[in-house]
């Protein structure tokens, strides 16, 4: 394809994914506000420590690209404009990840241009946006996925430098990057058998890299400054570790099972009853462990269609985040358990795959025939209906952008204290409620 008609269906997607964007959350970017961890660590430890902040883990990892953007945003902007500058880099990156699924790199998996334009628009409203969208604190779930489209690009494609590069930067930013071993393997076995190894190399950087990095993961865990202890603890729930063992394969495949089989066909409503039926009995789940996921490896691997088997370790994969989460994070666990966090941030990623599974499984069969192929347009239209109750993505409610003592209303004081150092404590409500950013400037000045 002429590079130049490449790069305006890249831009014409870019386009629509942002302009769709912006109409759900026209109110997050009309009224911006700081979120969680975006002020109490990123800002904070920003502020106070400098370039040193890139070296400080929390919850478990370095947050790397997270901290560069924070340092970028505090250096080039004004104090009022940083919750702004954070919601709008936010905005941007994700639809670049939204659009990315137009390119013709996935024609391999959706066939037509048209189809691929309308996938990367239901990109834009898959559960867990409203999280997910517009705060720095949890780019890590756009970032791992954007590893995964390098990862899912046409294999007949090699793996460039800059994406080796990438993923390096991925993986000091996120912990989930593990979830895609699976699915850079099958890729390098994929090429290994079809090309000679000097083209490989690629392939094997970003492998290589993924493999060292789960151990570096895993030595970090070992240092008393982890960053993981002061955030959560396992000794807090009452679980304790033979019950996130014994039941993190039911939340497992229960979560398979609603999110990628039920929930895309029969929206949040009805899924949730039909998921409810499924008991948290150790022997059920285990029983459902080995049906589900190895009856569809073996049915979707057995054939000679790649696109299948590559969403297959896909799907698979990223969803088995939950399990070693529920180490540090036990809570995470109980809500899957549950069923009561279906548009949180912690299905994103889940539903993303299961988006994309069943809109290339549907593409690859149109090709054959007009059932198939007004069967994927059912689909289409039935997503679409399925995020209309949760399409505007409000602004943040707890404390209100206007509210006293709110990030608008005090960043002038912030201001002052930067410049002054007076007054030497300065301290906001952020959202969500019963959250604050402290700042102490380093030496008293006030008289």
């Amino acid at each position: 394809m002429n590079a130049s008609l490449t790069q305006q269906k890249s831009l014409k997607a870019f386009f629509f994914c942002s302009l769709l964007l912006g109409l759900r959350a026209v109110g997050r970017l009309w009224l911006p506000d700081i979120w969680a961890e975006d002020g109490t660590v990123f800002i904070q430890e920003g502020l106070q420590l400098g370039g040193h902040s890139l070296f400080l883990p929390f919850a478990g990892y370095f947050h790397t690209l997270q901290r560069l953007m924070t340092l970028g945003i505090l250096h080039l902007f004004p104090v009022t404009l940083w919750p702004l500058a954070i919601t709008s880099i936010c905005f941007i990156l994700y639809a670049f990840f939204a659009s990315r699924l137009a390119s013709s790199q996935y024609e391999w998996l959706i066939p037509n241009s048209k189809i691929r334009l309308c996938a990367a628009l239901l990109v834009c409203c898959v559960p867990g946006t409203q999280e997910v969208v517009g705060s720095l604190a949890n780019i890590n779930w756009i970032l791992v996925l954007l590893l995964a489209l390098v990862a899912l690009k046409d294999p007949k494609e090699e793996i460039s430098k800059r994406e080796i590069l990438f993923s390096l930067a991925v993986i000091l930013s996120t912990a989930t990057f593990f979830t895609l071993i699976p699915l850079f393997i099958w890729r390098y076995c994929h090429r290994l058998k079809r090309m000679s190894k000097k083209w490989l190399s690629g392939d094997l950087g970003i492998l290589s890299i993924l493999i060292l990095g789960v151990g570096g993961l895993a030595l970090l865990q070992l240092t008393p400054d982890h960053g993981v202890g002061s955030y959560h603890s396992l000794e807090e729930s009452p679980m304790g570790r033979e019950g996130v063992l014994s039941l993190g394969p039911i939340a497992y495949t229960k979560t398979l099972i609603r999110l990628v089989l039920l929930r895309p066909w029969l929206g949040p409503g009805f899924s949730f009853r039909l998921f409810k039926w499924i008991p948290n009995d150790i022997v059920l789940g285990k029983a459902l462990l080995i049906l589900f996921t190895g009856g569809g490896l073996v049915f979707f691997l057995k054939g000679k269609n790649p696109a299948k088997q590559a969403l297959s370790y896909f799907v698979i994969g990223i969803s088995t985040w939950i399990i070693p989460a529920a180490f540090s994070r036990p809570v995470v666990l109980e809500k899957f358990l549950a069923g009561d966090n279906w548009d949180s941030r912690y299905v994103f990623a889940i539903a993303f795959s299961a988006l994309l599974f069943w809109i290339s499984l549907l593409s690859l069969r149109a090709e054959k025939g007009k059932y198939s192929l007004n069967l994927l347009r059912f689909f289409i239209l039935l997503s679409f209906i399925h995020a209309i109750d949760r399409f505007l993505i409000l602004p943040y409610k707890d404390v209100p952008h206007f509210s006293e003592g709110s990030w608008s209303q005090r960043s002038h004081l912030l201001d002052q204290s930067l410049r002054t150092g007076c007054p030497q404590v300065v301290k906001v409500p952020i959202n969500p409620g019963g959250w604050e950013f402290q700042y102490t400037a380093p030496t008293q000045k006030c008289d």
